[in-house]
């Protein structure tokens, strides 16, 4: 299934493009239900990790994750699937590309935070391994639970 992807798979650590950073901000104001403020986006990219895809004509999944330390987890901060391509298995495809790309980077411990109200999306990292270890009440801007999840004990 992740051949799919194969060489339409774009993965950049600790420095990103400027092409990509505004493709990245620009995707999270559109189709983000909480976008980041400008200020809250890093300086520079170092100790993060951003994953694209794309189809012939263009960008169609991306992902940014952050690299606390080498021993630790990385943490997923953004993940977005293009409203064009959703409720078409590439949500699945991508992330697990992307597991696949950072494990091969030594980075094989991931955990994320996750809308209550989002059951499509823990759904499908409940699909690539993950499971919920904390709540944490009124996280987001609507008031809802973040779930925790990890695909580690």
């Amino acid at each position: 299934m992740t051949t799919f992807l194969k060489n339409k798979f774009e993965i950049f650590q600790d420095q990103l493009p400027p092409e990509k950073v505004k493709l990245l901000t620009e995707w999270d104001q559109h189709f983000f239900p909480w976008p980041w403020k400008t200020d809250v986006w890093p300086k520079d990219f170092k100790n993060y990790v951003a994953c694209f895809a794309f189809d012939e004509k263009e960008t169609i999944a991306m992902a940014l994750f952050q690299v606390t330390d080498s021993e630790g987890p990385i943490h997923l901060l953004k993940i977005m699937v293009h409203p064009s391509s959703r409720q078409k298995g590439l949500g699945e495809i991508f992330f697990t590309q992307c597991l696949q790309e950072l494990k091969k980077r030594g980075l094989n411990r991931c955990f994320l935070e996750v809308s209550s109200q989002n059951p499509a999306a823990i759904r499908l990292y409940q699909k690539c391994g993950f499971h919920q270890f904390h709540q944490i009440p009124g996280f987001y801007r609507d008031g809802s639970c973040a779930l925790t999840m990890g695909n580690y004990q």
